[in-house]
């Protein structure tokens, strides 16, 4: 069940409602992957590098991690993570473990960001990465709980007052792609409980906007994409 849950976050079928973020998220992190691959200097973890993944949920990009030869540590609050994390206390890791520390779709989940970027940057060793992902526009998804959304400035301003130097910032679906991915998500939340003859007739959608909608967001002039994405990525290193 786990694989198939991963796969189809990695690889959604063309009539996936979620289709064009979720390619766009695999993409970054995909290019992030190489980015690591191509770093030269791990200091101590230099034939062992380390991943450690603050909220995996399902752990869905653990496979391009390990595929790429890096050790993968899940952690989460529940579910079956390689290591769980009781709320309200740190990540149970030593500190400066980690070569790379990744976090998606997590921050916006979290209500004291300050205790959780500490976290991130006490498990990165000398020379490591963290990569971050959350949003600037999506609707409310409560995973127990949904606090906050930001601008691309303001996402900035909280890392790097948290002791991390931006090095790459990112920015994924510009305003057309989300709204009409907008409309995808309600058109899906419409049928989903209506049976599968509704669920059926509402693919020929679905496919027809994941067609356009690579086209749609790369006519979309930068400074309007870049001012109001959907999802911000963030690539820092500690301060």
């Amino acid at each position: 069940m786990k694989h198939a849950l991963h796969e189809q976050r990695l690889y959604p079928p063309m009539w996936d409602h979620q289709r064009y973020p979720l390619l766009e998220l695999r993409r970054s992190v995909t290019s992030f992957v190489e980015e690591l691959r191509a770093r030269q200097s791990w200091d101590s973890h230099a034939d062992d590098p380390v991943v450690v993944d603050i909220g995996c949920g399902n752990a869905p990009y653990r496979s391009l991690f390990e595929r790429a030869g890096f050790t993968y540590t899940g952690c989460d609050i529940d579910g079956s993570p390689d290591v769980r994390i009781e709320v309200g206390a740190p990540v149970p890791l030593p500190d400066a473990t980690a070569n790379a520390v990744v976090s998606f779709q997590v921050l916006e989940h979290v209500w004291d960001l300050s205790a959780y970027l500490h976290d991130c940057r006490r498990l990165l060793c000398d020379g490591g990465l963290l990569y971050l992902s959350t949003h600037g526009n999506w609707p409310y998804h409560p995973h127990p709980t949904d606090y906050r959304r930001w601008t691309p400035m303001g996402l900035r301003g909280e890392i790097e007052s948290r002791g991390f130097r931006v090095v790459e910032q990112e920015f994924l679906l510009g305003p057309p792609a989300w709204m009409i991915n907008y409309l995808l998500l309600a058109v899906f939340e419409l049928v989903r409980t209506r049976g599968a003859l509704a669920r059926l007739a509402a693919k020929p959608l679905f496919l027809a906007c994941n067609i356009v909608l690579p086209l749609i967001d790369r006519l979309t002039p930068a400074s309007i994409r870049c001012d109001n994405p959907s999802v911000i990525v963030i690539v820092a290193e500690r301060g």
